[in-house]
């Protein structure tokens, strides 16, 4: 009986989530919070004001599946029949009596309590959720993405807040909306906070911060930490660097105060807010890695983007996503040199790839903002699509862009049609088959080059050749290096459709020609894939699922068998499942490859030599460890390990 309920309440909110559209706007919301950190429990009172658009006798909301809500009633006190999805869709549906016509503005009062258990803890963690959020002792973490109160179905939806809290006294909060006042309660302190203007969902973060203070161009840069950590002055000096660059390059930030959150945890949530960015302590110890340090810049770059605009389709987040990268590509490109963006650009390319035949970009939104999918589709290929612009309008056009998408957007709502018109303004020139290529197929680019070379009689070279490309719109400028016996040579073919000729005379013959060689197009192609391999190969092996990272490996040495490093991952593999003779073969076939990188080579001699030694053929394994020795090379350790293991047999219960 209690299945047949279960599945009669999932029936019921699916004909609900399939009949309701926008049925209402909110106007605003008052929320009353008592926090106990010590119980790591909530209890809340929410004031919801809405105008109807159509008429109708529910209405929903999304609420958190860890609060339980315990009464809703209307503006007069009725108390009003409603059903909580806490397991799947986190959907609160209130009934009311009475139909409601569009145009009625109503208030519903919900009451609710309930725990943000310990992320180690945390079911809705487990089930692959990212509503995640967190009352503990050390800290409390309510992110506007979690729905720690009943919050609007559309994602977008903006409305005055005001928000009373009742925490322990020595807890700083933080949010984006103003403290207008305090109470002192003795143990306990409440904050009254509003918004002045129509806002997204609010986050709040309070904890037993630090807080220290630095200046930039104009701008007060408020940064709160749990402890001083060693990467904490470098966090503020790129900060510094990046904001200088913006304000210079791309106009000012319009805030006068920005705070920095840095947080002990792991963090969900993607966009920050206005006027905060929060940040990992996580991401600044790995601040010298390009993506993370991207990834940190990019927070600050929304505050110039993101944040300014009236209201957003989220299928056009894609444009504010890959707006926000520009200037950061531009930054590190002119702070690191070219070689540093071309690296970041690839790590890019390789997450595109991962999911570009799943979901489009203007739909990638629909798995989650804090998704894998959605970095992978709407963060890095957006990236992608404004630089490969660039190469088509060039770096003063985009910043053209760049600047009248702030001036725009405050006005209007940024939708497909909008975004069409800023671009035909920008330029004149209508380049929305660009954007649509690049954002509605899940294809990419590939090129088939051919060519034939004569010798011409008045002296040099004429390439006669032919580029294939899979998609027909696409019409871009391609570079073509030409590796001549004398001076390379480097020109410029302005593709249009699958086939386009093209006829090229040079001063000494053609070696070899490539296309694209400094990778300024978004395409598939070999190396790519062989990447995406192996980092599909290697996350499945740190989660202990051996035969799907073979699997993976053995799809790079399908595209390229003599991989040493293909061979050394599958035998690693193998060697953790104990399939000895396997691995043997297979680090044998790793020494045998291309040697690259060399420490493949050096490390594989060594694991033979452990194997030998698991197996009891010492006389073996000290032929191999000898190799090692005389490889010179101690890569992850390799020689001491070899000299370890010459005195004393490997066991296998060795670390």
């Amino acid at each position: 009986m209690r299945k047949f309920y279960i599945t009669l309440l999932f029936i019921f909110f699916s004909i609900w989530n399939i009949s309701a559209g926008k049925l209402y706007n909110l106007q605003s919301e008052k929320i009353f919070l008592q926090i106990e950190p010590i119980k790591n429990h909530i209890s809340e009172i929410a004031l919801i004001k809405i105008e109807i658009k159509e008429e109708t006798n529910f209405v929903k909301f999304r609420l958190n599946g860890n609060l339980y809500v315990t009464s809703v009633e209307d503006g007069s006190g009725n108390v009003l029949k409603y059903i909580q999805d806490d397991t799947q869709n986190f959907t609160l549906m209130i009934k009311f009596d009475e139909v409601l016509k569009k145009g009625d503005k109503i208030t519903v009062k919900i009451i609710s309590d309930g725990c943000f258990a310990k992320l180690k803890y945390d079911f809705f963690k487990e089930i692959g959720k990212k509503y995640y959020s967190y009352v503990g002792e050390d800290r409390i973490l309510l992110f506007g993405e979690s729905f720690w109160f009943p919050e609007s179905m559309d994602l977008f939806d903006r409305a005055k807040y005001d928000l009373q809290i009742t925490m322990p006294t020595g807890f700083i909060p933080i949010s984006q909306l103003n403290l207008t006042d305090s109470i002192d309660l003795g143990l306990n302190k409440t904050y009254i906070f509003t918004s002045k203007d129509e806002i997204y969902p609010p986050t709040l973060l309070a904890g037993r911060f630090i807080n220290e203070n630095f200046k930039d161009s104009g701008i007060n840069f408020l940064i709160f930490y749990e402890e001083k950590f060693k990467d904490l002055e470098k966090l503020e000096e790129i900060i510094k660097d990046f904001n200088s660059f913006l304000n210079q390059n791309y106009g000012f930030i319009p805030y006068e105060t920005i705070k920095i959150v840095v947080i002990d945890d792991k963090i969900e949530c993607h966009f920050g807010m206005k006027d905060i960015l929060i940040i990992s302590k996580k991401d600044v110890e790995k601040i010298n890695r390009k993506e993370i340090l991207a990834k940190i810049l990019l927070k600050l770059s929304y505050q110039n983007y993101f944040f300014s605009i009236k209201k957003i389709i989220p299928e056009m987040l894609w444009a504010v996503e890959g707006i926000s990268y520009f200037p950061i590509l531009d930054f590190l490109s002119e702070r690191f040199g070219g070689n540093y963006t071309k690296d970041l650009l690839t790590i890019l390319a390789v997450r595109t790839l991962k999911y570009n035949s799943e979901l489009n970009t203007t739909s990638a939104y629909l798995a989650g903002l804090s998704s894998q999918k959605y970095d992978s589709l709407v963060v890095s290929k957006s990236a992608w699509i404004f630089y490969m612009f660039s190469e088509i309008v060039g770096k003063k056009g985009v910043k053209k862009l760049l600047m009248n998408f702030k001036n725009y957007t405050k006005e209007n709502t940024l939708n497909s049609e909008n975004f069409e018109n800023l671009i035909k303004s920008t330029f004149v020139k209508d380049y929305s088959w660009f954007f649509k290529l690049f954002t509605e197929k899940r294809l990419l680019p590939e090129f088939k080059l051919k060519y034939v070379i004569f010798r011409l009689s008045k002296g040099g070279f004429l390439t006669e050749g032919e580029i294939k490309c899979n998609l027909e719109e696409f019409k871009m400028p391609v570079e073509l290096l030409f590796k001549n016996k004398g001076k390379n040579e480097k020109k410029i073919v302005n593709l249009k459709g699958k086939r386009t000729k093209f006829r090229i005379a040079t001063e000494t013959e053609p070696i070899k020609i490539v296309l694209d060689p400094d990778g300024k197009i978004l395409k598939e192609t070999k190396d790519l894939k062989i990447k995406l391999f192996f980092i599909n190969g290697d996350e499945l092996y740190s989660e202990g699922k051996y035969l799907e990272a073979i699997s993976e490996y053995k799809k790079v040495l399908e595209e390229y068998r003599y991989s040493s490093l293909a061979n050394y991952k599958i035998a690693l593999s193998l060697y953790k499942m104990g399939n000895y003779d396997s691995a043997l073969d297979s680090f044998r076939l790793a020494v045998d490859g291309d040697g690259n990188p060399p420490w493949v080579i050096t490390m594989s001699n060594l694991y033979i030599g452990m194997i030998y030694d698991i197996l009891g053929q010492r006389e073996r394994a000290i032929a191999q460890y000898k190799k090692v020795l005389n490889s010179k090379d101690n890569s992850h350790g390799a020689i001491t390990l070899a000299s370890k293991y010459l005195k004393e047999p490997f066991k296998k219960d060795d670390k």
